[in-house]
């Protein structure tokens, strides 16, 4: 990842957006040498894209997902008020 000191940034605000969406790659900016943001291109959200992040942040989604015995046996008992 590519670091740029925030004067810089400032100064080429606009060249910078334009190499992060072009290679798609995120610059750091940094302020007295410590990271402050991060200039990252720009995601569509969805429900694709919400997968993507979570499978990023906990590893990836179990396709075999069954419905727990419990919600089943919820869903199929008869309401107190029918």
């Amino acid at each position: 990842m590519r670091t740029v000191a925030l004067n810089d940034a400032t100064a080429k605000l606009s060249d910078l957006c334009d190499t992060v969406e072009r290679t798609g790659e995120p610059v750091q900016i940094t302020r007295q040498g410590r990271p402050v943001v991060m200039i990252a291109p720009w995601k569509e959200p969805g429900v694709w894209a919400a997968r993507e992040d979570h499978e990023l942040r906990h590893g990836p989604l179990n396709e075999a997902f069954e419905i727990p015995a419990r919600l089943i046996d919820q869903r199929t008992s008869e309401s107190p008020l029918d």
